[in-house]
């Protein structure tokens, strides 16, 4: 059983930001080839162009 505080083999915790009033804190970053809203396929395709996951840290390890 897992208990609330716990961190299991392979979990890594990180300190998050201080908190703020209703704030947004980025975790990353998507990259694609698309620089216009209206060039953005609705729908993706397994045969599309490359796209990339950038994680900032300090999220790396914790995910």
């Amino acid at each position: 059983m897992v208990r609330y505080n716990e961190i299991r083999d392979g979990e890594v915790a990180v300190e998050p930001p201080p908190p703020t009033d209703a704030g947004l804190v980025f975790i990353g970053r998507i990259r694609t080839p698309w620089t216009d809203r209206m060039m953005t396929p609705r729908q993706g395709k397994h045969d599309g162009p490359i796209c990339k996951i950038e994680i900032f840290d300090p999220w790396v390890p914790a995910l």
